[in-house]
């Protein structure tokens, strides 16, 4: 029920439970976030290998672009104010496919949550970089589409190791050389 508890004191609006079958998803509704914002954060510096794991942040925002502190599903929360939350590719590129996507509503403390695990296989071994937007949306709908959207900017490399001769009794020095892709072979 909506209620004023003290008359004549100025103050903000209350909510009290009153009990019943709906009563926590009924406060739950009360503290939805407006949108996310998402950042991420590379492998390897400004970019990350294809398959490579790499992390995004994704933080519940309020119609006042603060930081939803009540989307929290920590265990000392209750009722669990936060819900799943996936992570998809939201710039249409179809060369290939992201993996490790969901972010578990317990993961969430304070409004942030982290998808430490996410990856971007392409298809094709072969392909030229790419960059990707991530866009997180929740089981209610909530999404970060037309507001911060991460992007990853994504290569298809290999590790090339060069021949080396020595001794059986010494340590050796093999020659390493970390590639990657910069243009589409022709035909």
């Amino acid at each position: 029920t909506f209620a004023d508890p003290i008359f004549g004191v100025g103050k903000s609006c209350s909510y009290v439970a009153t009990g019943g079958a709906g009563t926590a998803s009924l406060v739950a509704a009360g503290f939805r976030p407006h949108h996310f914002d998402v950042t991420t954060r590379a492998a390897c510096g400004v970019f990350s290998y294809a398959g490579q794991p790499f992390s995004a942040t994704v933080t519940a925002r309020n119609a006042s672009g603060g930081t939803t502190l009540n989307f929290d599903g920590g265990a000392n929360t209750s009722p669990n104010m936060a819900r799943l939350v996936t992570i998809s590719e939201a710039s249409g590129n179809a060369t290939g496919s992201l993996s490790g996507t969901a972010i578990a509503a317990s993961a969430f403390a304070s409004g942030v949550g982290v998808a430490s695990s996410l990856a971007f296989g392409f298809s094709n071994k072969l392909t030229v970089p790419q960059t990707i937007s991530l866009r997180a949306t929740d089981t209610d709908g909530v999404s970060s589409s037309g507001y911060t959207e991460g992007s990853m900017a994504l290569r298809s490399g290999r590790l090339r190791l060069s021949n080396a001769f020595g001794s059986a009794k010494a340590a050796l020095q093999v020659p390493v050389v970390a590639e990657y892709w910069l243009a589409q072979l022709i035909d």
